[in-house]
């Protein structure tokens, strides 16, 4: 299959199951994702599995974080914000 778009793909996605499988189906198919920037709004639970964080990177996945919940983070521990803060 050939991929013929260069949309920018957004995916609104939370939760440690959602997120292992879109990158599980994104890392099986023969796409540049990087050139494509795709997006995750939220990601949230990404900082749970620290391997995302290189999967990530991997496929070029930017992750945005609206700055309501970046303010929530003041209240989480430690490692939790500057696992955020390095994706």
């Amino acid at each position: 299959m050939r991929w013929q778009r260069k949309d920018q793909l957004l995916f609104h996605i939370g939760g440690d199951a959602a997120i292992s499988e879109v990158l599980a189906i994104m890392e099986s198919m023969k796409v540049d994702w990087s050139s494509l920037h795709p997006r995750f709004e939220h990601g949230d639970d990404l900082d749970r599995v620290p391997a995302y964080a290189e999967r990530l990177k991997k496929l070029g996945i930017i992750v945005v974080q609206p700055p309501c919940i970046l303010r929530l983070l003041k209240a989480c521990p430690p490692n939790l914000s500057r696992a955020k803060a390095s994706l």
